[in-house]
């Protein structure tokens, strides 16, 4: 996987896909592009995201992510 960070938020770039991550704190100490191995969950809902600019990212929805290195 990959960590994809922007001005909308961070996402998990798995099988070509970006999923917006919702603990986005869990990635604050990973650069942008880095390849990861992590596993995550889908959510239905999260209450942290707000985005910082007015670019759009397409991403396959939230996720929680349990863990990484």
């Amino acid at each position: 996987m990959t960590v994809v960070k922007d001005c909308t938020g961070s996402y998990l770039r798995f099988n070509g896909k970006d999923y917006q991550i919702c603990n986005s704190e869990i990635v604050e100490g990973f650069e942008n592009g880095v390849k990861v191995e992590a596993s995550f969950e889908e959510v239905d809902n999260c209450e942290n995201i707000w985005a910082a600019c007015f670019m759009i990212h397409e991403n396959e929805g939230w996720i929680n992510v349990t863990k990484i290195e």
